[in-house]
Formats: structure tokens, sequence, C-alpha cells
């Protein structure tokens, strides 16, 4: 996790082509006596992006959950619009994309928004300032389980992924590369049931 997805390169005997693209890894395996980097975080948001009709997707933050966000954007054929506060940090990232970076929001820029990626902590406590296009919103963070962005989605009617989505999608992602199988339907139901039971008993 943060801040290591980026910082574990140099030990890795092998790197899958989207954590290499991607720039970050979050999943290692041991293969054949090497230790071997894969990134899963991407593959949530893709599935998710993959439920609307492309256009402009707004990414906010700059580190590795970031990249993985972006590349999924790339991938599915959105628009790449970075939002960062450390400038360098964001246009870096846009420019690694073929994105555009904006160093403020406003409602002008996002009414032609289609999708909120939020990859910052919960804590930060990020919102946008409008939300009237509708787009999907989609959350990292995962504690709180309803974090400032979710709330804000949620009133203005826009489809809402949560961050614990995001951590079961690229679970279960983790759970292929590991164990050499996906997990079956009716095991993803029941490990879905469990997280959110964890979450409505610590809320």
């Amino acid at each position: 996790t943060i801040p290591l997805k980026e910082a574990l390169w140099d030990l890795l005997g092998f790197v899958s082509p989207s954590a290499k693209k991607i720039g970050a890894v979050n999943t290692l395996v041991m293969k054949d006596g090497r230790l071997e980097g894969h990134n899963t975080d991407w593959v949530p948001i893709a599935a998710a992006l993959s439920r609307r009709t492309t256009g402009r997707a707004l990414v906010a933050g700059a580190g590795g959950a970031a990249r993985a966000a972006c590349f999924a954007v790339v991938e599915k054929g959105w628009k790449l619009v970075v939002y960062a506060r450390n400038p360098e940090k964001g246009k870096a990232l846009a420019d690694a994309f073929g994105g555009a970076y904006v160093q403020s929001l406003s409602p002008a820029e996002m009414a032609s928004i289609g999708a909120v990626i939020s990859t910052v902590p919960g804590s930060a406590h990020f919102t946008v300032p409008c939300l009237e296009s509708k787009p999907l919103i989609f959350e990292s963070a995962y504690i709180p389980k309803e974090t400032k962005l979710v709330e804000q989605g949620r009133q203005a009617g826009c489809e809402v992924v949560l961050g614990v989505d995001m951590l079961l999608g690229q679970g279960f992602e983790q759970h292929k590369l590991w164990c050499g199988s996906s997990l079956s339907e009716d095991h993803q139901r029941e490990v879905t049931s469990r997280v959110l039971e964890f979450y409505a008993e610590s809320t």
C-alpha cells in the first residue's frame, strides 16, 4: 500500500505489462523462485467505466492508485483529466498517460465530466463543486465507508461505487494470481456479505 506501490520495483524479477504501464504494483507473487509484481487496482475501475458511455474522466490524486486509475481510464477509451493539489506531480501524471491537468475545479469544468475517480485518502474530505452532469462517482478509499464524495454523489443522484467495492474487486483479481483460479460467484457473494457485515458492525 502507500507508499510502497512505487518503491518495490528494484526487488522484482518480473513485472506484468499492466503494472509496467501503471508504474506501480499492489500484488506480489512468488513464482519459480522469483518475485513477480502485478497491479489489480485498475481492474474494478475499468469494470465500472465499462458500464458508462465514454467521455471525460476526472482522476483526483497523484499516487500509485491514481496511476492505476489513469491507466484504466485510458484503457477504456475515456479522455483523462487529472486534478492534484501538487501541480508538479499532477502535471507529470497527466503527461504520463496523455491526459490534461487542472489545478482547480469549477462548475464549468465539471459540466463535461462523466466520471469522478477519487484516489485520495478518505480523511481528505474531497468533494467536487458540481455534479449536475450526474457523473459516475468511484471512490477508492474504504475508510470511512461513506466518504464526503460518496455522500455528495448520493445526494446528487449519481451512480456510486464505494471504496469497499474496489477493495473487493481488486482482491478477487489477487486471488486469481495467488491461487491460479477465480472465486465462484457464490463465494464472491459470501465474501462481500461478510465484509459489508463488518462495516455495519463497526459503524
